[in-house]
């Protein structure tokens, strides 16, 4: 039996990733923004997940 393949994806940019630091009022706009995509994500689909 062979393994099975995975893969990861993210529903935003590398470039998005959050960092340690003292949020803007534009990040805190922004994680906002991905917080809803990802919940919108979750209604349409179902699920995140980082495997298949």
């Amino acid at each position: 039996m062979s393994p099975r393949l995975q893969y990861a994806e993210t529903l935003w940019a590398d470039e998005e990733a959050t960092r340690p630091e003292v949020l803007s009022q534009e990040q805190s706009d922004q994680q906002e923004r991905r917080l809803t995509k990802a919940v919108e994500y979750v209604q349409k689909y179902g699920f995140i997940t980082n495997s298949i």
